[in-house]
């Protein structure tokens, strides 16, 4: 088996002299540090020195394998048909360390190496103004100071097209600092008289007369792609994981440099078994570190919200608590600044909202304070005043305890709001106002995806996702932008924290930045998405992926023109109505009581427990601890008004279907009458605590009446039909993806990896399979996969063989409400076999009880040897280590032997009820 190739860093790791060279390193070992440091405007960190001590040692090629530097290496031919070599390094630089005050330190190193062209690339267009001011001398956010002496040229994607640039040959340095988008996009013609020749060719590519580009002999004008080929410049990348693709990869090329210098701090690493992208990463300062030496605020994850909700471009209530939360938060952080004295003008918080159209509706809401609010300020307070959670705690105390002064100062905060988003930052007074956030008055910055890379602010305290993590598959999406997000908040006005031992909570505000989300059960797994993302634990890099998509093709041959029988089972009414069904003790109102609730103190009380409204945990923490205290509940007495029993009432018939009727109507408003009139309790801290037991009173009264009384009112008859396979089974595709050395694609004699879990395991190599490719969404179906393939080879001259049923698609079971389609399908010594194979969770809910019994009854009266297998009994009971000699060792894992279904005799069109309960 192929072993993993090592990095570029992993290589250098065990360089001796590169161990020396970030083992101690300091001023005096960095040559013309002295120089280097008197044109920056900040002192270089002890980690940005290790860094240019180890580029040092890299330009020299002090290492002590002399290879190491050669790896490094690309080249291309010039104009001469010559090769040009250069080398290309790159640096992984936490999010907020200052990669780009590192940057100025190499660019002055090479400087002083002779070196005068540097051309900075940048993804997008914050980057590249942020960039150009912060290589701009003597401009506000400049990396360079007071002792800045040189004379300089600053070209920019803005200005290279003409004179205007001002590029003369004789300044010391020459800072170039395009959009990587310049040198290959296609641009649209201006010409108005006349054919444009060149209609399509980006500008940086044409010769323009009005430019100063021109070639060595100072005569003819060049296109600005050849002016930067004979000056060959240093060529440095910010953001570089945008870079790893073909075009821009030949874009530098073309440019022919005199070294690339690669900075992010999400680096794809070459290495494992693609070499075909990503960088060669000479150093890296780990987002961990960063944190943990104390440069970068620490970082709590807030849970808060309301559940269950639509997303939708609305304002939701949860949206509304969380925003309420933000802002509570964020006033208490200006106590904590001002507690300090922090030399900050404002604190601010960071939105992110769904879409465009939310970010509006969200501009909107904050600009109509007051008059916009309704009930949640109240909620949030009772959260405030019940919560035992650290953060309710601090909020608690430095919440304003008269109501109108908070409402006062809260909605100053939410008339602050300054939205931008794709579609309005082109407008003048926008822009203006985003390049201005350090000083004018807004307080809340609320966006979709602007903020998300590119932009570091030291007073960014807060972050509100106003996403929908508690939905399993938007979690990681969510995560990952909350981590880009983080990024933009994690610097601190001073050089380190100092305030995380001394016990003064408040202070230690001034060092934290919080994230809001929401909160429930995915709120765990959204914290360790989001240290997963940050690198806050062990972690691989999201490298792109190759899907080939191959044809899987049912072996007719194998199948020949079998027959198997398909179970159908339909409902007969047996004559009872709904009231009639009523009469039955099943369906009295003790038995759904005794259903549905607990005792406790005596008392029937409703089985849902309070929840805590607010989940607190510290992301950065060595080890994540959630906070899970709950609040004290009281107990009341569920209630409704006669409205609301009507309500309930048509509710029912609705959704238990048509075969109760309109006419049950008052029916069904006397049962639940008379369940509301039984007394029932139940445990209250909120308000919302009640609402949720009303909603699982009703759904409960739905569910345990319309199945009951289904069951009563109708039988179930079944009967079979024969279908030829060749018509069940058809060709389908798989999809096999490939990333560095991961691959969905396995041998059949290779276990599955044991850390797998998820779906989308291909499976190549089975004999007996009717398709050469088998998908796989678990461990316990590969064994199952496994045991039918041994049992179909000990008799090869019987025509044996299995098949992986395809959901949704193929074989079916045919049972209420839908059918259900079985995992594994075998025809083993003549005789036909289904397997169904499900996780614990799945198979121990109410209505798999009706799959069990229909393949009972497959096997039964279809003469079809059947079987449930649960992958945890599996597990449990060692069914991968039994040795499987025929289809009957199946039955020691098997829970259709191990229950009593109720399956009742079938005899002379007798059908009683197939899924009545003993």
């Amino acid at each position: 088996m192929r072993t993993k190739l090592q990095t570029f860093y992993d290589l250098v790791g065990q360089d001796q002299r590169y161990k020396i060279a970030i083992g101690s390193p300091s001023p005096k070992t960095i040559e013309n540090y002295d120089k280097i440091q008197h044109l920056l405007k900040f002192a270089l960190r002890p980690y940005q020195v290790e860094a240019l001590s180890t580029f040092q040692l890299f330009w020299k090629d002090g290492f002590d394998s002399r290879s190491l530097k050669e790896k490094t290496l690309q080249e291309a031919k010039n104009d001469e048909d010559k090769i040009v070599q250069w080398h290309k390094v790159g640096f992984e630089m936490a999010t907020g360390s200052g990669k780009t005050l590192l940057m100025g330190a190499i660019i002055l190193d090479l400087w002083h190496k002779g070196y005068k062209d540097f051309l900075i690339l940048t993804p997008n267009t914050i980057l590249f103004d942020k960039t150009i001011e912060n290589f701009t001398p003597r401009a506000v956010k400049s990396i360079f100071g007071d002792g800045w002496n040189l004379t300089y040229n600053l070209v920019t994607g803005n200005s290279y097209r003409d004179k205007t640039c001002n590029w003369e040959e004789d300044r010391d340095i020459s800072f170039y600092i395009f959009n990587m988008q310049k040198f290959y996009d296609k641009s649209a013609s201006v010409q108005k008289d006349g054919v444009d020749t060149m209609r399509g060719t980006p500008y940086v590519r044409r010769p323009l007369e009005e430019s100063l580009w021109r070639d060595k002999s100072g005569e003819n004008t060049i296109s600005f792609v050849e002016f930067l080929r004979e000056r060959r410049p240093v060529i440095i990348s910010d953001e570089a994981h945008h870079y790893q693709q073909k075009k821009t990869t030949e874009a530098i090329l073309e440019l022919l440099p005199s070294a690339v210098l690669e900075f992010t701090a999400t680096s794809l690493e070459k290495g494992g078994e693609s070499e075909s992208f990503g960088q060669n990463n000479l150093y890296k300062y780990p987002m961990q570190r960063y944190i943990n030496e104390g440069y970068g605020k620490r970082i709590f994850a807030v849970g808060c919200g309301t559940s269950d909700e639509k997303v939708t471009d609305e304002v939701s209530d949860s949206d509304k608590q969380k925003l309420v939360w933000g802002m509570l938060i964020h006033l208490m952080k200006w106590e904590s600044l001002a507690v300090v004295n922090a030399p900050v003008k404002k604190a601010m918080l960071l939105t992110k909202a769904r879409s465009i159209k939310h970010a509006d509706a969200i501009d909107i809401y904050l600009k109509s304070w007051p008059d916009s609010i309704s009930g949640e300020i109240d909620d949030v307070l009772e959260q405030v005043n019940r919560e035992g959670t650290d953060i309710a705690k601090i909020v608690r105390q430095c919440t304003p305890k008269n109501k109108t002064d908070l409402v006062k100062k809260l909605s100053a905060v939410a008339k602050s709001v300054f939205t931008i988003h794709s579609e309005n930052k082109s407008d003048d007074e926008i822009w203006t106002d985003y390049q201005s956030l350090d000083d004018n008055k807004a307080e809340i910055v609320n966006q979709v995806r602007i903020f998300t890379e590119g932009v570091d602010y030291d007073n960014f305290y807060t972050i509100v996702i106003l996403g929908d993590t508690n939905y399993e598959g938007k979690i990681r999406k969510s995560s990952l932008v909350a981590a880009q997000l983080i990024g933009r908040g994690l610097r601190l006005y001073k050089e380190k924290r100092e305030f995380d031992i001394l016990g003064h909570e408040l202070k230690e505000q001034s060092e934290i930045l919080h994230v809001i989300c929401d909160r429930g059960r995915h709120f765990d797994k959204f914290v360790e998405e989001v240290r997963e993302q940050m690198q806050l634990k062990e972690d691989s890099i999201e490298i792109p992926t190759e899907e080939e998509e191959r044809e899987n093709r049912v072996n007719k041959k194998i199948i020949d023109d079998y027959e198997i029988p398909i179970l159908q089972i339909k409902p007969i009414a047996t004559g009872k109505s709904f009231e009639q069904a009523l009469e039955n003790k099943t369906l009295s109102v003790k038995a759904f009581i005794d259903d549905i609730c607990g005792v406790s103190r005596g008392e029937k009380v409703l089985k849902p427990e309070v929840l805590a409204m607010v989940d607190y945990a510290e992301i950065t923490a060595e080890e994540v601890i959630l906070q899970k205290d709950k609040p004290a509940p009281t107990r009341r007495t569920i209630t409704l008004s006669k409205n609301d029993i009507a309500h309930w009432a048509l509710d029912f018939i609705e959704q238990t279907g048509s075969f109760i009727g309109n006419n049950s109507f008052n029916t069904a408003k006397k049962l639940i009458e008379t369940i509301v009139g039984s007394g029932i309790q139940v445990d209250t801290a909120y308000a919302i605590d009640y609402k949720r037991a009303l909603k699982a009173l009703k759904k409960s009264i739905v569910e345990f009446y319309g199945r009951k009384s289904h069951e009563l009112m109708f039988k179930s008859e079944f009967n079979f039909k024969k279908k030829n396979v060749k018509n069940i089974f058809m060709d389908s595709k798989v999809v096999v993806r490939k990333r560095q050395n991961w691959t969905n694609l396995y041998p059949s004699y290779q276990d599955l990896p044991f850390t797998y879990q998820g779906k989308g395991i291909v499976v190549e190599g089975y004999e007996y399979s009717i398709r050469p490719y088998v998908r796989f969404d678990s461990q316990p179906e590969k064994w199952v996969a496994d045991a039918l393939e041994h049992l179909c080879s000990l008799d090869k001259k019987k025509g044996n063989f299995w098949i992986r049923n395809e959901p949704k698609s193929e074989y079916p079971v045919e049972v209420k409400p839908a059918p259900f389609y079985p995992d594994f399908l075998a025809f083993i010594n003549s005789k036909w076999i289904v397997v169904d194979v499900k996780g614990k969770h799945l198979a121990e809910a109410k209505q798999i009880d009706d799959r069990k019994k229909a393949l009972k009854l497959l096997e039964k009266e279809g003469g079809v040897q059947t079987f449930f297998l649960v992958d945890k009994v599996m597990e449990k009971r060692g069914f991968k280590a039994v040795e499987i000699a025929s289809i009957d060792d199946f039955n020691g894992f098997d829970e259709l032997r191990h229950e009593e279904l109720g399956i009742e005799e079938f005899t002379n069109g007798q059908t009683p009820t197939l899924f009545d309960k003993k």
